[in-house]
C-alpha cells in the first residue's frame, strides 16, 4: 500500500515525482514495517491495471455480446461501467479524479471505423466519463449507424493526456449500430 505525504497527513493516491511516499510493506498487530522515499517516476515502468465486473446498457437495459461485440440502436444513451483491478482482481479505490487532481469530466472516444478489421476512422464521440474509487463510468450517445469501437489504445492515450502514469490492458468493445 502507497501513501504519500501531501503535506500535513498521509494520503492514499497515485505518486508524482518528487513525492515523499510510505510504502507499507507489513502492518501487524502492534508494529507498522514501512519504507518512506522520493518517488521517482521512471517512464519505463507503467502500472497496468484490469478491467472487472464490466457492465454494459443502452437505453437503461443491460447489452449482452457476442464476445466484446455488442449492438445496440443509434441516438440511444451508452454507459459503460467496470472496475479497475490490479493483477489479484483488487478494486484500485486510488484511481479516484478528485484523488488525482483531475478534472470534474473526464472525455472517453469512441470512433467510428469503415473498411473492417483494417478500417480507418471517419468519426469520433466523446462519452462523459468519471474515475470515482476505482470504477470507471462513461456514458454517450452514439450518433449514427455504424461500426463504433472504445479501443485500449485510444482509451489508454486519453490515461496518459491525463498526465498518468499507469494504464489499462483489456479487450476493444465494438458497437453495431
Amino acid at each position: 500500500m502507497l501513501k504519500i505525504w501531501n503535506g500535513s497527513q498521509w494520503v492514499e493516491g497515485i505518486p508524482a515525482d518528487g513525492d515523499l511516499v510510505r510504502e507499507y510493506v507489513f502492518v501487524g498487530t502492534s508494529n507498522e514495517h514501512y519504507r518512506e522515499y522520493t518517488y521517482v517516476n521512471d517512464a519505463q515502468e507503467e502500472l497496468t491495471y484490469f478491467n472487472a465486473n464490466e457492465s454494459l446498457e443502452s437505453g437503461g437495459v443491460a447489452l449482452t455480446g457476442l464476445g466484446n461485440v455488442y449492438y445496440t440502436d443509434a441516438n440511444t444513451q451508452v454507459t459503460i461501467s467496470a472496475d479497475i483491478v490490479d493483477s489479484d482482481g483488487v478494486v484500485q479505490s486510488q484511481i479516484d479524479q478528485t484523488l488525482l487532481g483531475l478534472p470534474p469530466l473526464l472525455k472517453l472516444p469512441v470512433n467510428k471505423y469503415i473498411g473492417g478489421a483494417s478500417g480507418q476512422i471517419v468519426d469520433e464521440v466523446y462519452f462523459n466519463a468519471t474515475l470515482s474509487s476505482g470504477v470507471l463510468t462513461a456514458t454517450g450517445i452514439i450518433p449514427s449507424s455504424g461500426d463504433w469501437k472504445l479501443t485500449a489504445e485510444r482509451l489508454n492515450k486519453s490515461i496518459q493526456a491525463l498526465g498518468q502514469s499507469w494504464q489499462i490492458d483489456r479487450q476493444d468493445i465494438t458497437f453495431l449500430v
